[in-house]
């Protein structure tokens, strides 16, 4: 990870000491800390000071979400949500960008029905209020909104030459690629797909042939090892699990 020196802004002066401390601790709290390592802790300005709504200590919103305003505690997050989402790099986000979009919720059970990571991000960030969109519909429907909301963004795909131009452009900024969701590691790893895309022709197949088209296929393939690290890093985003990892992979060459 970087110093939390990166998140130093050109042109800015100085905030508070006590700020200066809350916000290394945040940094911390989500980077780690390196003893050897001497921090300048800073927040971004990308959004003038004027036109931020605090939620906490260095949590804000934009001004367009302050009328949807409620309390925190009148929001719960849904029991039977599958989703396990990536809390810290939320929170990441929401601190470099602040919080701008709500919770969908819905107003008979008060369950979060799209953003229930959001919401246990503002409230790790210690938020008191949160931004808000009630919801009237049945369980059923509910059901049906927290399912999709997650599923639709599953189904997309990335343009990876253009998504590589876009991190590009923001790596060239004082604030890098903080609140992006990517790293170096990830540009690098997007780079070298570009450079080399993994050849899927040729690969193992172990099969019996005249079967009714419903078995399982076990497909082998070989990668150079400077591919080997996006391998690791395809099963770690399917939490392990190798046969979803080859699955989103051949889905992706397919398109």
């Amino acid at each position: 990870m970087g110093s939390a020196a990166a998140y130093r802004h050109e042109g800015e002066g100085p905030v508070s000491e006590p700020d200066l401390d809350k916000w290394d601790r945040d940094y911390n709290d989500l980077h780690g800390s390196d003893d050897d390592t001497e921090y300048e802790p800073e927040p971004p300005r990308i959004v003038p000071e004027a036109e931020r709504h605090y939620l906490a200590a260095k949590l804000w919103c934009h001004p367009e979400l302050v009328p949807h305003l409620v309390s925190a505690s009148l929001v719960k997050p849904h029991p039977r949500n599958a989703r396990n989402g990536d809390v810290d790099a939320i929170k990441e986000s929401m601190l470099i960008n602040g919080v701008y979009r709500p919770v969908y919720a819905q107003r008979s059970s008060g369950y979060a029905l799209a953003g229930n990571h959001s919401h246990l991000a503002m409230v790790e960030l210690g938020a008191e209020e949160v931004p808000v969109i009630w919801l009237d519909v049945s369980d059923e429907q509910a059901l049906r909104i927290l399912i999709a909301d997650n599923r639709s963004a599953d189904l997309g795909m990335y343009d990876d030459g253009l998504m590589v131009q876009l991190l590009d452009e923001l790596n060239a900024t004082p604030v890098s690629l903080l609140g992006t969701g990517y790293a170096e590691d990830d540009l690098a790893d997007l780079r070298l797909l570009l450079d080399s895309p993994l050849d899927l022709d040729g690969v193992g197949r172990d099969y019996s042939p005249g079967g009714s088209g419903e078995d399982w296929v076990l497909v082998t393939v070989r990668v150079t090892p400077q591919q080997a690290p996006i391998w690791d890093r395809l099963v770690d985003d399917a939490d392990g699990d190798r046969s979803l990892a080859m699955a989103r992979l051949l889905t992706a060459a397919d398109q």
